[in-house]
């Protein structure tokens, strides 16, 4: 507002204190009057195009400081359980007195270390390790007690593939309090198969809030859809409602080779990765929740006994630590396409379960340190459409404001000439 306003402090030869009777005094203060009446046009402008767009972008701007959308960009693959586990030549931890650190406290070490504020966390995983098919209360308050340390927020995620259930939620919620873990994001279900996901979601949404709890909700689409924009597979995703209004919706994609033999090129994974992206941007903008992927990776889908002659020629690392240089394209043009909206993500893997040669940081040991960092200094989702508008309205309160200086100087010149003509006469 001051940018608009004239200056009113002007420079005046008769003051109140020569009562102004003389005949110059009266016509230097009409000379005055008619700037103040030239000088309100363009200041009423000024104040009109402000007056259009405050009270739009006011809202946005309470609406992101009482209820921001975490933006969120790190590995997942990590277990609740390697919280226990320890690699020798490992140093002491930062955190537990007396003890080596924990392959999670190296991963979560290495994670800060390159810009990353978020991890997702395998609450169990059946099937992947002999201790990570059951809930372990010590092992998910360590993982938390690391995170809190070392400023990272987790996503707790069922690891499994069929149907979201209250029945394992419900102590997962009730041993995470939010006053003592409020950096925790819950994913009902890794990737769900499930003909009543929508119910079986809002029923542990609606258990969460009835607890009190409001932290973040992710919901992953059913039956591995794969948007692709204009529409495609947004009937996957799950209808609910939230008192919060804390939903994420989810899909997870990679380049595997066995979908993509005929086009085996870096240039066709990039083309690919364009394609996932403008389905986040589908889901985001099409049904009105934020996205997050937690799931998208470099593995070529090697080995796996789903998909036979699935293995590339020109495989670098196996496992699903490992890539190919087609696969490596895919996930660095998801990452930058990423960053650009301000949509977040999480890579696969940062676990310590993976073959060798990953060691205990897993794809952070190998491809890792070919993709593009996380910009450092955004910890919001901003909205990712609207931004060229605020830029056009500064733009035009510039003009504005130019216009009204250059008319507010010019009737000044003017008035003063009037007045010292008329003190001449």
């Amino acid at each position: 507002m001051l940018a608009c306003s004239p200056d009113s402090r002007r420079s005046r030869s008769c003051g109140n204190h020569y009562r102004c009777k003389d005949h110059a005094c009266f016509k230097e203060e009409e000379a005055e009057g008619k700037l103040g009446n030239v000088g309100k046009v363009p200041l009423l402008l000024c104040l009109l195009l402000v007056s259009t767009f405050i009270p739009f972008r006011s809202v946005e701007f309470v609406k992101a400081a009482s209820d921001s959308t975490p933006l969120l960009r790190g590995y997942g693959g990590i277990l609740a359980v390697g919280s226990n586990h320890i690699t020798s030549g490992s140093s002491a931890s930062q955190v537990f007195s007396g003890e080596t650190a924990s392959n999670t406290e190296v991963a979560f070490a290495e994670l800060k270390a390159r810009g990353y504020n978020g991890v997702r966390v395998s609450i169990i995983d059946p099937g992947n390790q002999p201790d990570s098919g059951t809930y372990n209360s010590g092992a998910w308050h360590r993982t938390l007690q690391l995170a809190q340390h070392y400023g990272i927020t987790v996503i707790g995620d069922d690891h499994e593939y069929d149907c979201p259930s209250t029945s394992f939620w419900q102590p997962v919620l009730q041993d995470t309090p939010q006053s003592t873990y409020p950096n925790v994001l819950w994913e009902t279900k890794n990737e769900p198969h499930c003909s009543s996901l929508a119910s079986d979601d809002q029923a542990i949404i609606n258990m969460a809030r009835n607890m009190g709890d409001t932290r973040w909700f992710v919901l992953g689409c059913n039956n591995d859809c794969t948007p692709s924009g204009g529409g495609t597979d947004l009937a996957a995703f799950p209808v609910v409602t939230d008192s919060a209004n804390h939903v994420f919706y989810d899909f997870h994609e990679y380049f595997f080779y066995a979908a993509h033999t005929g086009e085996w090129t870096i240039s066709a994974a990039q083309s690919f990765a364009d394609s996932k992206f403008h389905g986040a941007l589908d889901v985001q903008n099409t049904l009105g929740r934020p996205f997050i992927g937690t799931e998208f990776g470099a593995d070529t889908g090697c080995g796996d006994p789903a998909m036979p002659n699935s293995c590339p020629p020109d495989q670098t690392v196996p496992g699903s630590a490992g890539y190919a240089p087609e696969t490596v394209g895919y996930l660095s043009r998801l990452i930058t396409d990423l960053h650009g909206a301000g949509l977040g993500y999480m890579i696969w893997n940062a676990g310590d379960w993976n073959d060798a040669p990953a060691g205990k940081t897993g794809a952070m040991d190998t491809f890792g340190s070919q993709l593009p960092l996380p910009p450092s200094s955004t910890t919001t989702t901003p909205t990712p459409l609207g931004q060229p508008l605020v830029i056009w309205e500064l733009l035009a309160l510039l003009v504005v404001i130019g216009i009204s200086i250059g008319v507010i100087g010019r009737a000044r010149l003017k008035g003063r000439a009037r007045a010292k003509h008329a003190s001449q006469s």
